[in-house]
């Protein structure tokens, strides 16, 4: 089928109705529609829609044209991920820029808050590296937060990671991150299921979750608030039959709130990166120790003081029972040791 037919498919809603009478007809091109005589009225509000997007199909071609690394990805190409063809609402073509071998296979995603604290950034991070330690391909959003701490986490390893855009390539989105999408798209891509000139609006963002989740087996959540754009992933990921994993956490803290609800739910409970892939039948990448090596026992005594949510100066003075100056050199060790991390005038234990 020509590529031009698919991208007329892409703006129609139940587009896989109209590509099936066509194959039925024999008709592979725009042209062919357009001339097609005595055909059914399905095809004939196909005719009419043509005359309507004809320029913007036009469009999208030249952008196309305009750099390698630009892809339009109809359905039935062999390149489309393989799990998203699966889903209820696939879309007729993917828009990609980057890497087209990134879009398979893609087994992971995962996704969670923007606000998210010292502690979920870096298991992101440092899950993503081990996830990309055995090549797998990541996908996720672009936003702040856990999106981001995923895709630096595997370029870090030089991985590959893809992500999902709510709007039109030529459209980022946050702009803060434009200089993140371009070292993914060195190995990895970004992608969409709108042409490139479309803008953000909000009903897109809720909207392209079902890709991230329906791009893979199995999503991960790591930091969610109750209601949230990632539950919204979680949800749809349930809808597509696929495994829905968290990360449990505080039961204080807010950005746990999602992870142990979705748990009570019947999400998968995971502790570790070898956990996620058990739940996936993945290989498992190695355990490693993310700790520093062993701490001074003055340093121990005061990161035992610390939790893993925001403890201030003067708590961890008192539990010390050290010297202002002395714990404040010990403070200043542990951050610069990978520990402990400055949090809403506190730190944050991460370790």
């Amino acid at each position: 089928m020509e590529l031009s037919l698919s991208l007329l498919f892409n703006r129609l809603p139940h587009w896989q109705r109209f590509s099936e009478v066509c194959q039925h007809l024999g008709l592979k091109s725009l042209q062919e529609v357009a001339q097609a005589p005595h055909i059914p009225p399905l095809l004939q509000s196909l005719q009419s829609s043509l005359n309507q997007w004809k320029d913007h199909i036009e469009k999208d071609l030249i952008w196309l044209n305009q750099n390698p690394l630009h892809h339009c990805v109809p359905f039935h190409a062999s390149s489309y991920p393989s799990q998203l063809r699966h889903i209820v609402d696939p879309p007729a073509v993917l828009y990609v820029y980057g890497q087209l071998q990134a879009l398979n296979p893609t087994p992971i995603s995962i996704v969670g808050a923007r606000a998210a604290s010292p502690l979920g950034r870096h298991t992101a991070y440092t899950w993503s590296q081990a996830f990309s330690s055995q090549k797998y391909t990541l996908v996720s959003g672009l936003a702040a937060g856990i999106d981001a701490a995923v895709h630096e986490g595997v370029l870090s390893q030089s991985g590959c990671s893809i992500a999902v855009m709510p709007a039109g390539l030529l459209h980022l989105t946050p702009k803060k991150h434009l200089n993140l999408a371009k070292r993914i798209i060195q190995q990895g891509a970004l992608i969409s299921e709108h042409s490139p000139h479309i803008t953000p609006k909000p009903y897109h963002f809720p909207k392209r979750n079902r890709l991230i989740s329906g791009m893979t087996l199995g999503t991960l959540v790591v930091e969610a608030q109750k209601a949230s754009g990632s539950m919204i992933t979680a949800y749809q990921a349930l809808d597509q039959n696929r495994t829905v994993m968290a990360i449990p956490g505080a039961i204080s803290h807010d950005l746990s709130s999602g992870c142990l609800h979705l748990i009570q739910q019947g999400a998968e409970c995971v502790t570790s990166p070898q956990h996620v892939c058990t739940h996936l039948n993945l290989k498992a990448p190695q355990p490693t120790s993310n700790q520093p090596p062993l701490l001074h026992a003055l340093k121990a005594q005061v990161l035992h003081t610390i939790d893993f949510s925001s403890t201030d100066f003067q708590t961890i003075s008192m539990r010390s029972q050290l010297h202002p100056q002395q714990l404040l050199s010990c403070l200043h060790q542990l951050m610069q040791e990978g520990y402990i991390h400055p949090f809403r005038g506190g730190w944050i234990r991460l370790h």
